[in-house]
């Protein structure tokens, strides 16, 4: 099907997911989630994918969050919508059968960086900030950080970063385990694709079984 606001490719066996709303920051909105979604269903149907990369278009966000401007317009019952929306298409990507590697390109923040916690392994480029600032704005994770943020980097730095609001640099979050390797902004697209075809390699029956035992974990 054809998207807007992300774009979605095969190359050989790796699928592309990415962001596409750069003039927004990549700011997650309903039309983005359902988009999202789509790729997903057809990404976990594909037997060709061997893993998925999740990035964005643009140097500046790979996401600055749920889009609040849509929101802010949105009833009650339509702001309930928008985050079990984006609850249930991050646990399809935690859910993926296939090795999810999420690719930071500028700012993440709130939703941005929920987004990459449901991924198997994060990258940055040397440029990104990550954070959850939802306290500042008097609101809190609602897409799965209160959970997936403490039990990656444990209780004590996950309340931290909760509480505080604050935004770290990529070195510090590599340094926290927030990311798991921080790239250089001019090899950034090309160690990407490295990466993924090191992964994509190996034999699909270890990667099968590897996959299973690590997302359970």
């Amino acid at each position: 099907m054809p998207y807007k606001s992300i774009s979605y490719t095969k190359e050989q066996n790796k699928a592309i997911v990415k962001l596409n709303r750069p003039e927004a920051l990549n700011a997650l909105n309903r039309e983005t989630l359902s988009e999202l979604e789509s790729a997903l269903d057809e990404i976990r149907s594909d037997p060709e994918v061997n893993v998925v990369v999740i990035t964005a278009e643009g140097q500046k966000a790979f996401s600055a969050g749920a889009d609040l401007k849509e929101a802010s317009g949105l009833d009650e019952a339509g702001v309930r919508e928008l985050i079990e929306s984006g609850q249930r298409v991050y646990r399809k990507i935690d859910d993926l059968p296939k090795p999810v590697l999420v690719a930071i390109n500028g700012i993440a923040l709130g939703g941005g960086v929920e987004m990459s916690l449901a991924g198997d392994v994060r990258v940055a480029s040397e440029t990104a900030k990550l954070g959850s600032p939802e306290v500042n704005i008097g609101l809190i994770p609602g897409w799965g950080g209160t959970q997936r943020l403490p039990k990656l980097l444990g209780k004590g730095k996950a309340a931290e970063l909760i509480f505080t609001g604050g935004i770290v640099d990529a070195k510090e979050a590599e340094r926290i385990g927030l990311i798991d390797r921080v790239l250089s902004q001019d090899e950034f697209t090309s160690a990407v694709h490295r990466m993924a075809d090191a992964i994509a390699s190996k034999p699909s029956t270890s990667r099968a079984e590897l996959i299973q035992v690590v997302k359970s974990a």
